[in-house]
């Protein structure tokens, strides 16, 4: 039997922990002190590092030293898994390339060298499966990394596949051994799994990364699906069977291994796309449908999981699942049976709210599950819950622990009058506050209506669908929310700053980053730099705006200590020659050097982009000019899925980007720096 991999990073850090009182622990880069924090935060050890959907959308700017916002946000584990991620060592791959010297100290600078975009490396392509397999526009693969300054080739990168789970097509698939320091065979299949569905939004991770949570659609019905993963075969092995009619099966040859559990079994008299439900030592074992032939000396494969064959992990209760052996998993229907297309789990790690997901609907509806990673799951339905937030689709909420409150944001339909997209805040434990509630219309609106950008003509009828908001919990007095609209209602795109516990109908601030769209094409949400998180006096937040036109680049430089948006930047070298659909903005910053990653779906300008769907790497250790050019770029036909970054770690290959393509079907690794 296999190792736990959780079990080996945990024996990893044991000389890591230490004790400290809440308000004792100083502003620090060093990474005892970070786990500390997380640990007093989280109450369980510290294991290793998430990174998923969330972490694009849940930030930190540095609190105030003794203010009541820092001893808030230290109480909250996401604080400190960005501390870490934050403090973590220069990797030895992060060597700077000619066209990152200009950020570089003077004394410091390449001389003589002309700037020049460079190819981004892409180590590895891996198949998601059939055609249209992919993560999708504005949803994320999630990424674990075991320790903190060195990568571990037990790292996991999991992507949901937006395809119906079956026999032949894994609905969700995870890699391992993932980078190019490992041994053998780079990546493996770690786990490929149908779980009886569509995932079509974003995978969440647990704290130690042992389990994972997602909504899969089943038919019309959304489900709150969470997993306990185990590795399946490692290859295919041949087994010599005795059958009997039922599902219990015994080897006379070969043996079972807890690996198998999980997996498709192939023999004459065992039903096609059977999987092994449990194994009781290696020469028992028990399948999921019951063989349909008596027989000995059967010959037998039992298959190693990919992506056109996957396993199945056993489905228990919501009462069993917490004691369940992996891999198993449990599904919970939403209230209501509604859908949901456009809305992530969010997972809170600690706090008032500690291990409750929660995620919206396509009606509107903001539904809360507790006891999800720790305890026994299910959905709330009293004190509020299902909250509805609006009459349309929502995108994934962002908890906001500060003000106890979580924000979502609706989109426009096209057709229903007083949509048109608002930011929606929800109290955690009783539904819609009459102190917080909704914001005017901040997008495109039907006619007779009105909102916050008269008058309002600009996209009306066309459907636009909306990011999840970005929170910083951190800034201001309780936090501050940041919302992306593809068309504000009078022609532009634009970004909108909300203090929690906004007035009802307010419309925040505002600032436009070119043109609108009017045909839908969404702005998803942007990315801070290292500057806005070193509390510089003017840091900036990146995003990939002008939706109705060429793709462009934009810099809000904001006034840190006050939150002020000051003047948009747009960086003129444009990321596209038509008008298309950008992904997020995600930004890293490793060892000295700062980058933001972005792509394009389609007509991508800069010289190596060949006019296709390209991601692109700027390097953003200062602020962008007007005229900066891309450090990096590699060329994806059709653009790609949200951008996860992994480590800066001083190992081989463990310094990563990752996302899947929208067409090809492919899970993708390129290197940070482009090297």
């Amino acid at each position: 039997m296999r190792t736990s991999l959780v079990v080996i990073a945990g024996i990893l850090m044991l000389g890591l922990v230490g004790m400290r009182a809440w308000g004792q622990e100083p502003a620090s880069t060093d990474l005892n002190a970070q786990i500390n924090g997380y640990e007093r935060a989280a109450h369980s050890s510290f294991v290793g590092v998430p990174t998923d959907w969330s972490t694009s959308h849940v930030v930190f700017s540095a609190p105030e030293p003794g203010s009541e916002a820092e001893d808030q946000v230290q109480q909250d584990p996401r604080y400190w898994i960005q501390q870490i991620r934050r403090a973590q060592l220069q990797a030895d791959d992060s060597i700077t390339d000619e066209s990152e010297a200009i950020s570089l100290p003077d004394g410091k600078k390449k001389k003589n060298k002309k700037t020049k975009k460079v190819p981004i490396k892409k180590d590895w392509s891996e198949s998601l499966g059939a055609a249209g397999a992919k993560v999708g526009a504005g949803f994320f693969p999630a990424k674990f990394t075991f320790g903190t300054s060195a990568a571990s080739c037990s790292d996991y990168v999991a992507f949901n596949t937006s395809l119906a789970g079956s026999a032949t097509q894994a609905s969700i698939i995870s890699f391992t051994n993932v980078y190019s320091g490992c041994g053998g065979t780079v990546p493996t299949i770690a786990w490929a799994f149908n779980t009886g569905g569509t995932v079509a939004t974003s995978v969440t991770l647990s704290s130690n990364g042992a389990q994972l949570a997602f909504v899969q659609s089943v038919g019309t019905t959304a489900n709150l699906v969470l997993l306990k993963w185990n590795a399946g075969p490692a290859a295919n092995h041949a087994l010599t069977l005795t059958l009997n009619s039922t599902t219990a099966i015994v080897a006379t040859a070969g043996s079972f291994s807890a690996a198998d559990v999980g997996a498709q079994i192939t023999a004459t008299g065992i039903p096609s796309g059977d999987t092994i439900a449990a194994v009781a030592n290696s020469t028992h074992a028990t399948l999921a449908t019951a063989a349909t032939a008596t027989a000995t000396g059967r010959a037998a494969t039992v298959h190693a999981e990919t992506a056109v064959l996957p396993g199945v992990a056993p489905t228990v209760t919501n009462g069993n699942y917490r004691a369940c052996t992996a891999p198993c998993m449990t599904t919970i229907a939403f209230s209501g049976t509604p859908n949901d297309t456009n809305s992530s789990p969010y997972y809170v790690y600690g706090g008032t709210n500690a291990d409750t997901i929660f995620v919206g609907d396509d009606t509107g509806d903001l539904h809360k599950f507790t006891g999800v990673f720790n305890g026994t799951p299910g959905e709330i339905t009293t004190g509020g819950f299902p909250a509805q937030a609006a009459v349309v689709k929502i995108s994934g909420p962002v908890y906001n622990d500060p003000s106890k409150t979580v924000f979502v944001v609706s989109s426009f339909d096209g057709a229903t009058p007083g949509n048109g997209g608002r930011i929606h805040e929800v109290s955690a434990s009783t539904g819609i506050t009459p102190s917080a509630g909704n914001s005017n219309i901040l997008g495109p609106w039907t006619s007779g209506e009105g909102g916050c950008n008269s008058p309002g003509t600009s996209g009306t009828g066309t459907p636009l669908t909306t990011d999840a908001p970005i929170v910083d919990p951190a800034a201001g007095t309780n936090g501050m929310v940041y919302v992306f609209m593809g068309n504000n209602g009078a022609g532009n795109a634009a970004v909108y700053q909300f203090a929690p516990g906004f007035a009802e109908t307010s419309c925040g601030n505002m600032v436009t980053v070119g043109t609108g769209s009017t045909s839908g094409v969404p702005l998803y949400s942007g990315a801070f730099d290292a500057l806005y998180f070193a509390a510089a006096p003017t840091g900036n937040i990146y995003v990939c705006g002008t939706t109705g036109g060429d793709a462009q680049l934009w810099r809000i430089p904001i006034t840190v200590s006050s939150n002020t948006l000051g003047t948009p930047v747009a960086i003129t070298t444009t990321l596209s020659t038509a008008a298309t659909t950008c992904s997020q903005v995600t930004e890293f910053q490793n060892g000295a050097v700062d980058r933001a990653y972005v792509s394009v779906e389609a007509s991508g300008r800069p010289a190596n982009c060949g006019g296709t769907g390209c991601v692109m790497s700027f390097t953003i250790t200062s602020a962008l000019a007007a005229g900066a050019t891309p450090s990096a770029v590699l060329p994806e036909s059709g653009g790609t899925s949200g951008i996860v970054v992994d480590n800066s770690a001083a190992f081989a290959g463990a310094s990563q980007i990752y996302f899947s393509t929208l067409t090809g079907s492919t899970a993708i690794q390129a290197a940070q720096s482009g090297l």
